[in-house]
């Protein structure tokens, strides 16, 4: 644990500094590739090499762990990232399918060599069948899915949050993956816990899975913080609500608090940003909190823009958005966004170096982005060797971890 504040007290710091530096500690991308053609999905494994003199991406393997034939990525998460325990990925049984399944990948013993290859944790879980319903769960109360799209891992690994995002007609994240399904409910996240084998009345009205309130100090590593907009309130209302994986009852649909009021309040702990709508829904606004700064940041959302990210330790206050053939780079001291042309499939942003890493299937498949210095320049700021972004042509998600497992 020591470590790991360590680590982000050295981030936080540098995080007002140009120039180079050296990072506390090495780290590891772990890049989720898809099928392509005969190829199953597999995972591929980066080192971030950081010195006072240069900056590369050495690729190690990539070839560290593959699916079944047939299986497509949905989602990612890692337990426990401070002692690098083990990656969690859902996968689908085709691109539009319902039938979700939940493996688990080994980090702890993962050396730091050419050909290193995951292991896998138990057998893979199935969670849904075709249409949507729980595999070997008891779900009396549950309603069955419409389309998993996303993952959060409770630090102890007894729990998953599940984002469900709707697929009817209308309603937000409609048709991202599975397309139109008459059965598909509101928008909402599924708590699962894996040690009783239960899944819980899906919580209503989400607009992601929420970011981990993991503060160790505070004691809060198994809080959530979910985005909440009830139906029929005004537009500019965003709600937070806070609770636990293991919570008995999902909270009520109207409980929760404005977003402003929990920023502003003491104790909120790790990276958090909201979005919300202004001037009567016709425009949006971010909310930031960060570990570095008094108050909470309002910073103009892009129009062309989808998705945002921000450093979930909340050590670093730079916001990012994707959308439109575009990754918005908004650091903590600019009023306007950086543009570089890139269309990420999915980004991570790593804390110790301060550096964020998108990417995508296509030819230029990976793009290292600064999250410190500010550059004019509309491309990515490291050059990517071309044997690495060949390897990687169908690269769809990506995370990072420590790259030297801890001590016992």
């Amino acid at each position: 644990m020591r470590r790991l504040l360590l680590a982000l007290i050295a981030a936080a710091t540098l995080a007002g500094c140009t120039g180079t530096f050296t990072p506390p500690l090495p780290t590891l991308y772990l890049v989720f590739v898809d099928a392509d053609g005969a190829d199953p999905a597999r995972v591929a494994l980066l080192d971030f090499v950081v010195t006072a003199s240069e900056r590369r991406l050495d690729l190690l393997t990539a070839d560290a762990y593959s699916f079944e034939p047939g299986e497509t990525l949905i989602a990612i998460d890692v337990m426990d990232r401070v002692d690098r325990q083990e990656v969690w990925v859902l996968t689908a049984a085709g691109a539009a399918s319902r039938e979700v399944t939940l493996h688990r990948l080994d980090l702890r013993s993962l050396p730091d060599v050419a050909g290193t290859v995951l292991t896998r944790v138990g057998d893979p879980l199935p969670l849904t069948d075709a249409d949507g319903a729980w595999i070997a769960l008891d779900s009396a109360t549950a309603v069955p899915t419409g389309c998993l799209s996303g993952l959060v891992v409770a630090p102890a690994g007894d729990a998953v949050a599940l984002w469900d995002p709707g697929a009817e007609p209308g309603a937000p994240g409609a048709g991202a993956r599975c397309g139109a399904v008459p059965d598909a409910p509101d928008p909402r996240v599924h708590l699962l816990d894996l040690e009783a084998q239960t899944a819980a009345e899906p919580i209503a009205e989400a607009r992601a899975p929420g970011v981990r309130a993991g503060d160790p100090e505070l004691g809060r590593g198994d809080r959530l913080l979910l985005v909440r907009r009830p139906t029929g309130v005004d537009p500019d209302t965003v709600l937070v609500t806070e609770f636990g994986f293991d919570d008995a009852n999902p909270p009520p649909l109207d409980e929760g608090t404005p977003v402003d009021d929990l920023l502003d309040a003491a104790g909120v702990p790790g990276g958090f940003a909201a979005l919300r709508r202004i001037d009567g829904g016709a425009a949006r606004e971010v909310v930031v909190h960060t570990r570095t700064s008094d108050d909470p940041v309002v910073r103009t959302m892009p129009d062309n823009a989808t998705a945002l990210y921000v450093d979930d330790s909340g050590a670093l206050g730079t916001l990012l958005t994707t959308g439109a053939g575009r990754i918005g780079v908004t650091y903590a001291d600019e009023a306007e966004p950086r543009e570089i042309s890139f269309s990420a499939s999915d980004l991570t942003i790593d804390p110790l170096n301060a550096y964020a890493l998108a990417v995508r299937p296509g030819p230029d498949s990976l793009c290292v982005i600064d999250l410190l210095v500010p550059s004019s320049d509309p491309r990515c700021d490291l050059a990517v060797d071309q044997v690495v972004r060949d390897e990687l042509a169908a690269a769809r998600f990506v995370t990072w971890t420590f790259a030297q497992p801890s001590s016992p």
